[in-house]
């Protein structure tokens, strides 16, 4: 992937406890041709059924809580959750069942002045 010139924000792995000895790897963000050809050589395959958000905002306390809070309140479910703190920030990358979902959200944080990468 190095020679296609990637230059991923974020890998999670997990194994696959219904198929031992296999597991699953996101990869994001794979962006352009050159990219996504040379993930497929590897192995990796683009997927459209998730659709994830990463956004940015302040450490402070009770954030976390309250980003999710509003993304329930739009009675939006979250497929999958990641969250780090990195100094004065967290970074979140947030999976949904749709783009629409997906879409709402970022409309709800970047109302909440998170910013969305």
């Amino acid at each position: 992937m190095d020679e296609a010139g990637a230059d991923f924000n974020f890998i999670i792995a997990r194994r696959s406890p219904e198929n031992p000895g296999s597991g699953v790897v996101f990869v994001t963000p794979i962006r352009g041709d050159r990219e996504v050809k040379a993930a497929s050589t590897l192995g990796f395959s683009l997927t459209n059924s998730v659709a994830a958000v990463c956004f940015e905002a302040d450490n402070k306390p009770g954030a976390a809580a309250r980003m999710t809070g509003m993304i329930a309140d739009a009675g939006i479910n979250i497929r999958g959750l990641s969250m780090a703190v990195i100094g004065t920030r967290f970074v979140t990358y947030i999976g949904f069942d749709s783009t629409n979902d997906a879409e709402t959200a970022v409309s709800i944080f970047q109302d909440a002045g998170a910013e969305v990468i």
